[in-house]
């Protein structure tokens, strides 16, 4: 009985090193970073549902002359989402009412390496 073909196994791998280092407190605490947080007010939330009920308009209306998708929309009025300074100049032109901006709230994080 003749082979016309040679089968090996062929396994392939990848390794992977990592090292995992121990640290003491003090060089834990030395190693944090600001990060910059932006969170959505209540106010703002607020503003932009009651700007949008004056002027008599749905969600789905208001998403069609903004130009965006409904659930933007949704989710900036829940606060799930945050809406850039940008959007919020186009819908104060759009309800002539000046609405609140989105602060940046600081807070401290550990790195370790």
């Amino acid at each position: 009985m003749m082979q016309d073909q040679d089968w090996e196994v062929v396994v392939l791998s990848k390794e992977i090193n990592k090292q995992i280092k121990t640290r003491t407190n003090e060089q834990t605490e030395n190693n944090t970073k600001d990060i910059v947080i932006k969170k959505p007010s209540i106010n703002f939330q607020q503003a932009m549902q009651q700007g949008r009920m004056t002027n008599k308009m749905t969600q789905k209306e208001l998403a069609l002359k903004m130009g965006v998708n409904i659930n933007t929309i949704v989710n900036y009025e829940k606060g799930k989402e945050i809406p850039t300074n940008l959007f919020i100049s186009k819908l104060e032109k759009l309800f002539n009412v000046p609405l609140p901006r989105i602060k940046a709230c600081k807070t401290k994080t550990k790195t370790v390496e």
